[in-house]
């Protein structure tokens, strides 16, 4: 058992739970089966608008379970990776879903969407909490507490071993980006700086 956070119904309402990890897919399948996953993803896509960052009608044709999937004291919770195979898409977008072993009704949250390989869960919400403490610097700070504001994740080419990220948090109506620089910790994992524009 560990203390996991858990995303429920806007980006910074996140609470700790006792959670343990499933790493068997067999048993998240039983409890939230694929063609729910692929059900609640579509549903979700066709009812929000995410252009310009994925474009209406964009379909998804690669499922992808990404670490950690926990159960819950009360139900179960899986991030999903989805990737359309759509002639020149590369974007990507990272779900979360969360099922109720008392109603079985199935969550979906988008977490990102990103134009490369997802960073890992502990590293998002790492990188979440500090953009969250360092706002001042940057415009439209406050869509950082939108509940409405999605997140899009764009890497840039790798210089010096260091990969320069762009988070932007968005609206219909309005954006904010904020720089992040990734590196190696040299110890198999990433140190990662958020940057003043």
């Amino acid at each position: 058992m560990y203390k996991l956070c858990l995303i429920l119904g806007t980006i910074f309402s996140i609470t700790f739970i006792e959670a343990t990890e499933l790493d068997d897919i067999q048993t998240i399948e039983k409890w939230i089966p694929m063609d729910s996953i692929e059900s609640e993803i579509t549903e979700y896509l066709d009812a929000n608008d995410l252009t310009p960052y994925i474009p209406n009608g964009w379909v998804c044709d690669r499922f992808e379970f990404l670490e950690p999937n926990v159960e819950y004291v009360d139900g179960f919770g899986v991030f999903v990776e989805v990737q359309s195979l759509q002639e020149n898409s590369e974007e990507r977008a990272v779900f979360f879903l969360y099922k109720s072993k008392a109603t079985e009704e199935i969550f979906t949250r988008l977490i990102y969407i990103t134009n490369t390989q997802p960073i890992s869960m502990q590293l998002y919400y790492d990188i979440m909490r500090c953009c969250f403490l360092n706002t001042s610097n940057f415009d439209n700070s406050e869509l950082l507490k939108d509940r409405t504001a999605r997140i899009y994740i764009v890497s840039n080419p790798e210089e010096n071993d260091e990969i320069e990220q762009i988070w932007t948090f968005f609206t219909p109506e309005k954006k904010c980006e904020i720089p992040i620089l990734l590196s190696d910790d040299g110890d198999g994992g990433t140190v990662f700086q958020v940057k003043e524009l």
